[in-house]
């Protein structure tokens, strides 16, 4: 909400003007602040109009970060797309992320290439709205950044007080992966301590990260273990397994995009789903 405070200084001259004298020019008069008063106000309006899926771009100019709005995005989940576990457990993860102070704030999508985990994350950008949320991707090489006291100031500038943060990360796998060391990296401690360190607790960040590493998964030809500093209960919230999908929820996929029933016999990614569903159109 917000209001108009109008201060009229020295009006004596013209309130009292002959002219003035006559109602009809007076109210003609005040009538004309009114109505510059109410165009001011349904600007303000349409300026505060609260949507969802704002998306922003989180640029660097060498000294200070700012948000550049990138667009819009709308993003329906079709749930026959993913396994019954994935959909279960990326709906908790929105409905955690909405909480005024979530248990975990990193949420991690990994999985092959082409089993859909931009469309789920695109569906957690859909659901938030912009009056509580600002929602903005992340490049990897600002992350190790983040700590500079000119970003930090930039970024507590361009967060309102009623406003959560959310970083999107894509591609997220040096931040996300152990090291052989076993030391933390720069960047994973810096976004560690973002999310539930005393910044973090300012701007209530949340962040939602991908990768195509599969950890300990067996539909992966390499096993990747993510740094235990980021699994630890309190900052992993949920990691969530993207894989290919079993036969049966193959051909689900592919009859409910082709629009006719077909049945496949071998797992296949949601892109290859797409793709055969093509072909058979």
């Amino acid at each position: 909400s917000f209001g108009i405070f109008c201060v009229l200084s020295d009006i004596s001259g013209f309130v009292f003007a002959p002219e003035m004298s006559d109602t009809t020019t007076k109210n003609k008069y005040f009538g004309s602040l009114i109505k510059v008063i109410e165009e001011f106000t349904n600007q303000n309006k349409a300026k505060k109009k609260i949507t969802k899926g704002d998306f922003n771009m989180l640029i660097s100019n060498g000294h200070q970060l700012y948000f550049q709005k990138v667009g819009v995005v709308k993003n329906k989940l079709i749930e026959s797309n993913y396994s019954e576990s994935v959909v279960k457990d990326h709906l908790s993860v929105i409905e955690e992320f909405h909480k005024k102070n979530p248990f975990g704030r990193l949420a991690v999508y990994n999985g092959p290439a082409g089993t859909g985990k931009t469309n789920l994350v695109e569906n957690i950008i859909s659901s938030f709205d912009n009056k509580h949320f600002k929602v903005a991707l992340i490049p990897s090489d600002i992350v190790a950044k983040l700590a500079e006291p000119s970003y930090i100031t930039s970024l507590l500038q361009s967060v309102s007080l009623n406003q959560s943060l959310v970083f999107i990360l894509e591609d997220a796998d040096d931040l996300l992966v152990q090291r052989s060391d076993g030391k933390k990296s720069g960047p994973l401690s810096t976004l560690l301590n973002f999310c539930d360190g005393t910044i973090g607790r300012r701007l209530n960040i949340r962040v939602v990260a991908t990768t195509n590493l599969s950890f300990d998964s067996e539909d992966s030809e390499f096993k990747h273990k993510i740094d235990p500093a980021a699994n630890r209960p309190g900052r992993m919230f949920k990691k969530i397994h993207v894989g290919k999908l079993t036969a049966n929820e193959a051909s689900i996929a592919i009859s409910r995009s082709a629009g006719n029933e077909f049945k496949v016999e071998n797992k296949m990614t949601l892109a290859e789903c797409y793709e055969y569903a093509h072909k058979l159109k």
